[in-house]
C-alpha cells in the first residue's frame, strides 16, 4: 500500500491527524489499479465514511466522473454506496 500510505501522510494535519474537506481521516482502506479509499469520519454528520480518490490523466474526462458521483447520488438504495460529496483536487 506504498501509493496509499503515501497520499495519506501528505494530507493536512489538524492536532497530529489528516483532516481533508470537513473529513478526520482515521487510516487507508485500499488501493486499486486508479485510486485510495480512505477510512475517515464526517465531522458535521458524525457518520463514518470512506473517502475514494481517483487518480486520472490529464486530458481525461473529468466530467464523466463527475456524471457518475451525481448519478450515484440520486440512488437510495441498501446495496448502493451513498456519495455525499465530490471534489476535483489539483
Amino acid at each position: 500500500m506504498d501509493k496509499a500510505q503515501s497520499l495519506y501522510e501528505r494530507l493536512p494535519k489538524n492536532g497530529g491527524q489528516p483532516i481533508l474537506g470537513g473529513i478526520l481521516i482515521s487510516g487507508v482502506l485500499g488501493q486499486g489499479g486508479k485510486g485510495v479509499v480512505l477510512k475517515g469520519l464526517h465531522m458535521r454528520l458524525s457518520i463514518p465514511v470512506a473517502v475514494k480518490f481517483i487518480s486520472i490523466e490529464p486530458d481525461s474526462d473529468v466530467q464523466m466522473i463527475l456524471n457518475e458521483a451525481r448519478l450515484a447520488a440520486s440512488i437510495n438504495h441498501l446495496n448502493v454506496v451513498r456519495v455525499y460529496d465530490v471534489n476535483k483536487e489539483g
